[in-house]
């Protein structure tokens, strides 16, 4: 029969809780897929304003520049089913 002394179970204790936490620090959150500051929220898409910047870029619209209703055009372009 084998007995353990205290020490090791305290320090095997130990390597077990260090190795929890470890693991769960490398958990990301599903939400945080996309990338950037998000300007819009439509449906289950998500537009950031990377992609409003392309967008506007491809159409010679600059992004400064457009109004209320160029920046909703812009966006329903972006999150129209391809």
């Amino acid at each position: 029969m084998m007995i353990f002394s205290p020490k090791f179970l305290r320090t095997a204790a130990m390597v077990g809780c260090c190795g929890v936490l470890l693991a769960a620090c490398g958990k990301k959150e599903e939400g945080a897929a996309y990338r950037g500051q998000v300007v819009a929220h439509v449906g289950d898409q998500v537009v950031t304003t990377q992609e409003l910047e392309n967008e506007c870029r491809h159409s010679n619209t600059p992004a400064d520049k457009t109004s209320i209703s160029g920046v909703i055009s812009v966006i329903s372009t972006i999150t129209a089913p391809r």
